[in-house]
């Protein structure tokens, strides 16, 4: 069965997005592991995915093709979105690995380096015709799963920012996807990275909290209960520290989340972001908020840092507090330039790696 995507993922992200493609008229096949099959039982039984919020589309909508079997799956369409957690990447490639082709176009939502994940795991495997890697700065969708076969997204889709590895597939890319969603080139996948707003606000967000977090019982919702100046300070220095290192690298800046925050703690939410407010978590600090956070944007922000000769005390401050809240050594074990196969370049070489 030809479908017009295949969106790999049954979180919330997977299924919001398959929900969405289904309600614009599109064909979807959506797929995930063998564990995922309940999941997609339920969603057959109650005759679709119930998508509600702010997307610009709601309703119930049932995708073409659902399947655990990857490589029918992948039979089904050469456009591919991998909507998993960084901690799935590796999985994901894994699985892909023996049916994905050079005519197949992979992006990764949201990236976090992802590619770099996959063309690893795909040579390990001895891929050498690979497909065109891709990565999103950030996630599709302000979205959480609020029911049984039930998604809630909080803000309707903008233009989202792209880069291919290496950069000078990124053309590829937003053209072969330009009919589902609106896509805007970035430089590299460094920049695209460090642009994702999470790198600024959630561990600079959480880790100030970490008391008020683990007191709630699992109720905490940092934009309604999280702000306060102190925090907003913590999001401006991280911010400006972000900034500093994609200067020295010479890659742009997409905007910030400081101001933003400002303006939800004054209650001066902007039209539309009433539901964003209101999205759960962190309920603990093992949540994604600190752990993806830590290990994928800031690690890589602090590594970067090091070989731009910029100073990023906060930053560092904070992925050292998060090591200690949660006993663990993000900086050793996330996702570096050492640990991603770049390390001893230069800035100017990193680049080039990477165009």
């Amino acid at each position: 069965m030809k479908t017009d995507v295949v969106i790999i993922g049954c979180g919330s992200t997977g299924k919001t997005t398959s929900a969405w493609l289904t309600l614009q008229g599109k064909s979807v096949t959506l797929c995930d592991a063998e564990r995922f099959a309940p999941d997609m039982d339920a969603i057959r039984q109650q005759g679709g995915i119930l998508l509600r919020g702010r997307a610009g589309s709601t309703g119930k909508a049932l995708p073409s093709c659902m399947t655990t079997d990857f490589q029918k799956a992948l039979a089904a369409s050469r456009r591919v979105l991998i909507c998993v957690p960084d901690y799935r990447q590796e999985e994901i490639a894994g699985r892909c690995a023996p049916h994905l082709t050079p005519e197949h176009c992979v992006l990764i939502v949201p990236g976090n380096l992802g590619s770099l994940i996959f063309r690893r795991v795909l040579k390990d495997a001895g891929c050498t015709d690979l497909p065109c890697l891709a990565e999103m700065s950030d996630n599709l969708w302000a979205c959480r799963t609020t029911g049984n076969c039930e998604v809630l997204a909080a803000l309707p889709l903008p233009p989202k920012r792209v880069a291919a590895l290496p950069a000078s597939d990124t053309g590829r890319v937003v053209a072969a996807f330009e009919d589902l969603f609106a896509l805007v080139p970035g430089t590299n996948i460094l920049e695209t990275t460090l642009n994702s707003p999470n790198v600024l606000t959630h561990l600079a967000g959480t880790i100030p909290n970490a008391s008020a977090v683990e007191k709630s019982n699992g109720q905490f919702a940092f934009f309604r209960d999280g702000l306060s100046p102190a925090v907003l300070r913590c999001i401006a220095a991280v911010e400006q520290e972000r900034n500093a290192v994609l200067d020295a690298l010479g890659l742009h800046r997409y905007g910030g989340s400081a101001a933003l925050c400002e303006a939800l703690m004054n209650g001066d939410v902007p039209p539309g972001f009433e539901l964003f407010l209101t999205l759960d978590g962190p309920g603990d600090l093992k949540h994604r908020y600190v752990t993806e956070d830590a290990a994928c944007g800031m690690a890589l922000l602090v590594s970067l840092a090091e070989i731009c000769g910029t100073n990023v005390p906060v930053s560092r401050a904070l992925l050292t507090m998060a090591s200690c809240i949660n006993e663990d050594d993000y900086m050793t074990r996330g996702r570096t330039l050492k640990n991603m196969g770049l390390s001893g370049l230069g800035a100017s070489e990193l680049m080039k790696r990477l165009g």
